[in-house]
């Protein structure tokens, strides 16, 4: 299924020219309104190297989330001509991570996220609309390993710093709380013979990584407060899928994700604490699945029913009478791939 039932407008944009980087604050990238001409022709796919150990994994059935299509671009890209992945020396994303393992001014920092560069339109400039609903992180373990880290999780709004960059004037709103694990987090595995050789992608596995602010290039590093996730605290685990809802998976408002249970009669289940009261509801397209809210104590209290939209389309929803900082969890189950939207 290639659709979606909003378009999200991704936090983690990369533009196609660097601009500037301003006293090692963050990086900024900027480009035109409209994408050139023959993007999607001119990214540089080997289609073969889709084909690595635990590929198959990586969601691609929803519009602007092919975990794939963006990590072979990070690792093999081009575009125009001109060399825009891992395995193009000089490339800006080389230039990003080598700026941020030199450091200055006493840090430094052995990861560069997307969600550290700032533009007016999406990651479909750089690397393609296939990826612009994804956030990655390239972790450098040594010359000879980096891990790519990708998610579809919406990670939310950066904050701001003063007009001197000492302190934070707006804080950071992240999706999923700091401390609380971002799940799912796809590590994927980089390996070459030697510190000039080309890269080869060796694998990849599912996890959770916990919700933090992004270091930023200063000794101050969480003066803007971005959200993104801590590599170094990634698990390999399946969530939501236990008997119980042990393991729900963190949503929110506004998310917008995907279950992926391991049978169709498999409840994918997940955990909700809206900041706000008020009607929510949860919709589908996928009219074979079944919604279901429960209390904390595990009772339910709304089931989903199916309807049409105003084009006639069928599509099911739940909704009830959230309270405000109330915990409720969620199960999906009756597909093998239910997209859904929290509102």
């Amino acid at each position: 299924m290639r659709s979606r039932f909003v378009l999200r407008i991704s936090a983690c944009l990369l533009a196609l020219t660097l601009l500037f980087s301003v006293g090692s604050v963050f990086a900024v990238w900027i480009y035109n309104e409209d994408p050139p001409a023959g993007v999607e022709e001119t990214l540089f796919l080997k289609l073969s190297e889709f084909n690595w150990e635990g590929s198959d994994i990586l969601p691609d059935d929803v519009q602007g989330e092919d975990h794939a299509w963006l990590i072979n671009n990070l690792v093999n890209g081009e575009k125009n001509g001109t060399g825009i992945g891992l395995n193009h020396a000089g490339s800006d994303l080389n230039e990003y991570i080598d700026d941020r393992l030199a450091g200055g001014l006493g840090w430094k920092r052995d990861y560069f996220g997307s969600m550290a560069v700032t533009g007016d339109a999406e990651m479909e400039a750089l690397f393609g609309a296939a990826a612009e609903g994804l956030c990655f992180i390239i972790e450098v373990i040594s010359d000879t390993e980096y891990y790519i880290y990708t998610t579809s999780v919406y990670l939310g709004e950066r904050g701001e710093p003063n007009w001197l960059g000492t302190s934070n004037k707006t804080p950071g709103k992240p999706s999923v709380p700091i401390g609380e694990y971002i799940y799912a987090v796809f590590r994927t595995k980089l390996t070459r013979a030697n510190a000039y050789a080309d890269w080869d992608i060796i694998e990849t596995k599912r996890g959770k990584a916990l919700s933090d602010w992004y270091d930023e290039n200063r000794r101050n590093a969480n003066i803007t407060q971005i959200p993104a996730f801590d590599p170094k605290s990634w698990v390999e685990t399946t969530m939501g899928q236990s008997p119980t809802t042990d393991s729900a998976i963190w949503t929110f408002v506004g998310d917008e994700a995907t279950a992926y249970p391991e049978t169709k009669t498999t409840p994918v289940y997940y955990r909700l604490t809206p900041q706000s009261g008020g009607t929510r509801k949860i919709t589908t397209y996928n009219t074979d699945s079944v919604i279901k809210v429960y209390n904390s104590a595990g009772a339910v209290i709304a089931q989903s029913s199916t309807t049409t939209d105003s084009g006639g389309t069928a599509y099911n929803v739940v909704q009830w009478n959230a309270t405000a900082n109330t915990l409720y969890y969620i199960s999906l189950e009756g597909s093998m791939s239910m997209h859904f939207i929290v509102q």
